[in-house]
Parts: structure tokens; C-alpha cells; sequence
């Protein structure tokens, strides 16, 4: 549960961070960057283009005694063609650039958290490590931000009593 509303608490820091920014989707269309929770929705004529998007994932956690620690995963993906205003295409390999303008918004936004403290209770360990794809395919492009977290997370002392003590 911890985990769900750490990347809950993510998402709104992440919505608030890129509210700015607008890139094209498909059709050429600015749009904004949408958060998502976990994985993108399956294509389908009704859903629309999720370009630009950041998704944020729970990716591992493990626990000492009261002591959480999960990584989150953010991947933030674009769509860049390098076509200028008439369709000729200029810069057809800078789209990488634009996944690290969001990753830029990002890192700003976790960087200025109190104490590196999210929600009152989620504590940010550095480093924020992120990498390009080498593999992306044209004209998608993906960046990978892996984050880690620490919570305390103690364990109801009448549920250890009752099941330890009878």
C-alpha cells in the first residue's frame, strides 16, 4: 500500500513539474505530458495518442524490520520526427533531447523536495540515475529514470503481541 501511494505522491509531483511543456502527438498536435500510473493503455481508436507520456512504476522493494526501501521507475517517452512547418525533416535524431527536457523538469522538481523528502514520509536516495535507449525505433524515443526511496513502515505492536505472545 505504501508503494501505491509513494508513486501516487510521484505522479502529482511529476504532473506539477511538466505542466508546462507541450510537444506534438501524432497528428502534430501539442499536447501535453500525461502521468501515468503503471503501464500505458492498450492502443485503440478511442484512446488517444499517449505522447509525451511518464510513467511511473513500482519496480522493486524490500524490507528491514521497520525500514522500507522501493525503487520507482520512470520512463518518459516521446514522439519526434525532426520535421519542421512545411514536413521536411532537419534534425531527425534529436529526439532524445526532448525526453531529457522532461527528465530536466523532473530531477529540478525531486532535487527541490524538502530534505529530499516526498509526502512527509517517502525519502529520495540519491542517485537519480537515468539512461538513453540505444535502441530506440524512430520516432519513438525513451529515457529511463530509476529512483530510489526509503519509508518507515512499523508493524502494529498489537499484531506482533497477539501473534507472537498469544
Amino acid at each position: 500500500m505504501n508503494e501505491l501511494m509513494l508513486c501516487r505522491a510521484l505522479r502529482e509531483l511529476i504532473a506539477k513539474a511538466t505542466s508546462g511543456i507541450q510537444m506534438p502527438d501524432e497528428k502534430g498536435i501539442m499536447r501535453p505530458v500525461t502521468v501515468v500510473d503503471g503501464y500505458l493503455p492498450r492502443r485503440a481508436d478511442d484512446i488517444p495518442d499517449p505522447f509525451p507520456f511518464v510513467i511511473v512504476r513500482p519496480k522493486e522493494v524490500s524490507a528491514v524490520e521497520e525500514l522500507t526501501t522501493g525503487t520507482i521507475e520512470l520512463i518518459v517517452g516521446c514522439r519526434y520526427t525532426g520535421e519542421d512547418d512545411f514536413g521536411d525533416v532537419t534534425q531527425p535524431m534529436n529526439g532524445y533531447a526532448d525526453c531529457l527536457n522532461i527528465v530536466h523538469r523532473i530531477r529540478q522538481a525531486l532535487m527541490n523536495l524538502p530534505n529530499r523528502v516526498l509526502d512527509k514520509r517517502y525519502e529520495l536516495t540519491l542517485p537519480v540515475k537515468w539512461v538513453v535507449h540505444d535502441d530506440a525505433t524512430f520516432p519513438f524515443w525513451q529515457v529511463d529514470v530509476t529512483t530510489t526511496w526509503e519509508w518507515f513502515s512499523p508493524v502494529a505492536l498489537e499484531t506482533l503481541n497477539s501473534e507472537t505472545f498469544g
